[in-house]
């Protein structure tokens, strides 16, 4: 008996959401990966969270010591890979996405 109910409930939930999506005109999920791949050119979200993650990691990088010898290093290494942060700024820029991708994460589970 639990199992039917179990069942049913599921098939309600899956029938409702159908329906409500077809109400609210929301698009398959192919049919929305199929316009972003087109459209690729402007990311505005991602530049968005870019934005916010480079203006924190200014702030946090001021706040990072590095020795000479580290600095120096790190500065040809970021030249070289065309990349305009200071050594301080890309580091706290580092950390902060991979705080974020282990937050992410940690919701998850």
């Amino acid at each position: 008996m639990l199992v039917l109910l179990i069942i049913s409930g599921i098939a309600l939930s899956v029938g409702l959401f159908f329906l409500m999506a077809d109400v609210l005109k929301i698009p398959y999920l192919k049919t929305s990966k199929a316009v972003m791949s087109v459209g690729k050119t402007d990311k505005k979200i991602s530049k968005t969270i870019d934005a916010v993650l480079v203006d924190a990691s200014v702030r946090i990088g001021k706040l990072i010591p590095m020795d000479k010898y580290k600095r120096i290093r790190m500065e040809k290494t970021l030249a070289s890979a065309d990349i305009k942060m200071t050594p301080e700024t890309f580091r706290a820029y580092s950390l902060l996405k991979a705080f974020g991708v282990g937050l992410l994460i940690s919701r998850v589970r």
